[in-house]
């Protein structure tokens, strides 16, 4: 086989890698939202989660409060969650039928849009605690 064709076997192997493995790479649809480890937990969490650069200007205490908040944020946040999944699942399911039913989707989407208000409200103030614990820090992390 000449390098011609060893070169289109190769590219198109690769071709073939990555159509396959982009689902598997690519977060799950988040609808345009900001979701993390364990999902939705909120563009008010700050720059570094996960690693240990987010400690560099916090004191231990404030990296507590941190903590604390953020779990108290998922806790509070959980059932309401939960229901804007179960939402974007019943909004799909009726928009993929053969048919799909116009008014129920606005409907679905109504709710929807009426829940993620409701999150977003939460998230605010999830970010406003979280920028009232940082604040002595010298504003350090970036907060989404």
């Amino acid at each position: 086989m000449s390098n011609k064709g060893y070169i289109y076997i190769l590219s198109v192997a690769l071709l073939l890698a990555g159509v396959i493995s982009l689902p598997v790479l690519t977060p799950a649809d988040s609808g345009g939202r900001d979701f993390g480890q364990g999902g939705f937990c909120g563009r008010g969490w700050y720059e570094g989660q996960g690693s240990l650069g987010y400690r560099q200007n916090l004191t231990d205490d404030q990296v507590d409060q941190l903590e604390k908040e953020r779990g108290r944020f998922l806790e509070e946040t959980a059932s309401l969650r939960h229901r804007i999944a179960g939402a974007e699942r019943t909004l799909n399911a009726v928009i993929d039928k053969d048919n799909p039913d116009a008014a129920k989707a606005v409907a679905v989407q109504k709710e929807l849009s009426d829940l993620w208000a409701r999150f977003d409200q939460k998230q605010l103030a999830h970010r406003i605690a979280i920028r009232t614990i940082v604040r002595e820090s010298g504003g350090g992390l970036r907060i989404y």
